[in-house]
């Protein structure tokens, strides 16, 4: 018998089962992530963006939320995010680079439905350039959109960057429960604080 060692299947990105694309972007899908399961209907969820939009004003960013039942059920395979997306978030000032990253939360506050973060790397929302760490509910999403639009600063909680530490905006792409108590917690990366030495923090809950 001959040996199927080394034997390779190459698949076009063309070949895709679904695509996803922005008329109104430049670079969509800088980032991307997946959120889990945000509105308990047992599929999971995507997220997606790019943090050098410049809708409505330059380099705000912007970010697709896109519904597993959205994409499996509507019957389409080609999706323009800039209209059909379930969710879209838009920086709220110039430089704002809104999903500069973006990452499941897991279960942070226990009400059975995941939940992501969002980070808006050059946010002056606690100091110039500081940034910040947006974390949404997914029970809270319909009730914070007006259509399909989401202001950002509308998020459950904010993880600012902090004066004299350093500034936030890099995430954990996978979400997790240290301390054991059924919960999941959060992992941010501040990787200039302290003039370069750098800090990484984890909130166990936002109490």
């Amino acid at each position: 018998m001959g040996s199927s060692i080394g034997l390779q299947t190459t698949m076009s990105i063309d070949d895709s089962d679904f695509k996803f694309n922005s008329y109104a972007d430049a670079a969509l899908g800088t980032e991307i992530a997946a959120a889990g399961d945000v509105d308990g209907d047992g599929l999971d969820d995507i997220i997606m963006g790019t943090s050098a939009s410049d809708i409505n004003g330059e380099n705000k960013g912007s970010v697709y939320f896109m519904l597993g039942s959205t994409i499996v059920n509507d019957g389409a395979t080609d999706f323009r995010v800039d209209n059909e997306a379930d969710y879209r978030m838009i920086g709220v000032y110039n430089n704002d680079y809104l999903g500069s990253a973006m990452a499941p939360a897991g279960d942070f506050n226990g009400d059975g439905l995941d939940d992501f973060l969002i980070a808006a790397s050059g946010s002056d929302y606690a100091g110039q350039y500081l940034g910040v760490v947006y974390l949404f509910s997914g029970a809270s999403l319909p009730y914070l959109a007006v259509g399909n639009e989401i202001i950002p600063e509308a998020a459950d909680f904010r993880f600012p960057g902090q004066f004299g530490v350093g500034g936030v905006g890099r995430l954990s792409k996978r979400s997790a429960d240290w301390d054991g108590d059924g919960l999941d917690d959060i992992l941010v990366s501040s990787h200039g604080a302290f003039n370069d030495k750098g800090l990484v923090s984890i909130f166990n809950n936002c109490e």
